[in-house]
């Protein structure tokens, strides 16, 4: 088995091999169908738009066992300060390589790569009802242990369903205008920042707030990184609500209808967000729409200590 790290897209071959290894992975997509994700030839612009990227992936004679890509990326702590941090996803391993060495070598060597650009701290986002979960498989060749270190909930929301906004339309600012705002209302918790949003989107990326300032958010897709296919000529259309923050969930749900009123308008069905799942009951019940799905997601992660706090991610970067 040969093990190929990359820090910028792959050869032509091997991206056309990733491409095909991808599409072997399907995700229940209910009533019976299901979808696969394509991060594309290149694979690596996804992990690119979050931070400096490693992509690793796990091959032998030409065949695809195995793939783990990480960014280091900036992560906002308790107390203000700001770590580089590793951030690990798009973890797979063939069905005929699992319960071998590829899922072991390829944590092993990522942590020799980044433990010292990130200082030990990394984490990564598991939809909660997954098989393994990192436990199972860190803790050993000299990898820490991934534990729970926060629970999220991501919001899925049928844009089609959901009642058009009352009052006040959303205001369209800049980005430094923007990260203001979400200064000025993040909450206490990890608040993962940075990255170029425009890596990733194909619609632009546009910063958006309630009239009084008081919820905020950017609107993206991730159609140039990663698209999510039900065949490989019928893609779901996604929008996402990144860097969401609000100063109460009645002001949050003002922002998710607005937003979601805006991917009605340009034919988007879908509109994702993410919130800490203490969040989660208070906020659907201010939205008061059944186009709202909640997904339960679990952030493991090692390095951050053993204050419990929430984490802010955004579902465009998981």
């Amino acid at each position: 088995m040969n093990l190929h790290v990359f820090k910028k897209p792959p050869p032509p071959a091997l991206g056309f091999a990733l491409e095909e290894f991808e599409m072997q992975f399907r995700y229940p997509l209910g009533a019976g169908a299901s979808f696969s994700i394509s991060h594309g030839r290149d694979y690596i612009t996804f992990f690119s738009a979050i931070g400096e990227s490693t992509l690793l992936v796990a091959e032998h004679q030409g065949c695809v066992l195995g793939t783990l890509s990480a960014a280091i990326r900036t992560v906002r702590f308790l107390n203000g300060s700001e770590r580089a941090t590793a951030y690990l996803g798009d973890l797979k391993v063939a069905p005929t390589a699992r319960g071998g060495v590829v899922l072991g070598r390829m944590f092993q060597a990522m942590h020799e790569l980044l433990i010292g650009p990130s200082g030990g701290r990394a984490y990564g986002v598991v939809m909660d009802g997954t098989g393994r979960i990192p436990p199972n498989y860190t803790g050993r060749l000299g990898v820490p242990v991934f534990v729970p270190i926060s629970g999220i909930v991501i919001l899925k929301v049928s844009v089609h369903a959901m009642a058009a906004p009352a009052g006040n339309p959303l205001c369209e600012m800049t980005a430094g205008e923007s990260a203001q705002i979400h200064a000025s209302l993040a909450p206490r918790g990890f608040i993962p920042i940075g990255g170029n949003p425009l890596l990733r989107s194909s619609m632009g990326s546009t910063d958006l707030a309630t009239s009084d300032r008081r919820a905020c958010g950017r609107l993206e897709d991730t159609r140039l990184a990663k698209r999510l296919l039900v065949s490989p000529n019928d893609e779901i259309r996604a929008a996402h609500l990144s860097r969401f923050a609000f100063a109460t969930v009645s002001d949050g749900a003002q922002l998710l209808r607005g937003a979601a009123a805006r991917c009605a308008a340009m034919d988007i069905p879908t509109l994702f967000a993410a919130v800490p799942a203490a969040f989660a009951p208070s906020l659907t019940a201010a939205i008061r729409s059944p186009a709202v799905q909640e997904i339960g997601a679990t952030v493991f992660g090692c390095g951050f200590g053993d204050e419990a706090a929430d984490w802010w991610v955004d579902t465009a970067e998981i």
